[in-house]
């Protein structure tokens, strides 16, 4: 992303590496959301079930209202199929 963006500052936080051991991962996060300038989450069939994960995205939305935007949320749709035999 650094060379798209052009940006030697972009970096991408992934909560699964972002926090070290011991750390509040809590106010982790929220610090997080609170300096994300984009939100890609992964949608799984789980994704809603997860309480988790709910909370994230209800304060990202928070975070992108008070920036007065309605377009900093990427979703990407993670949905397994059958696979088709040939013949």
């Amino acid at each position: 992303m650094r060379v798209v963006t052009g940006d030697k500052e972009f970096s991408i936080f992934q909560d699964i590496d972002g926090i070290q051991f011991g750390q509040r991962w809590q106010s982790q996060l929220d610090q997080a959301i609170e300096t994300t300038r984009l939100l890609i989450p992964i949608i799984t069939p789980l994704f809603f079930q997860s309480g988790a994960c709910r909370d994230e995205l209800t304060k990202f939305i928070s975070h992108e209202r008070e920036l007065g935007r309605r377009d900093l949320i990427l979703p990407l749709y993670f949905v397994t199929a059958a696979a088709r035999r040939a013949g």
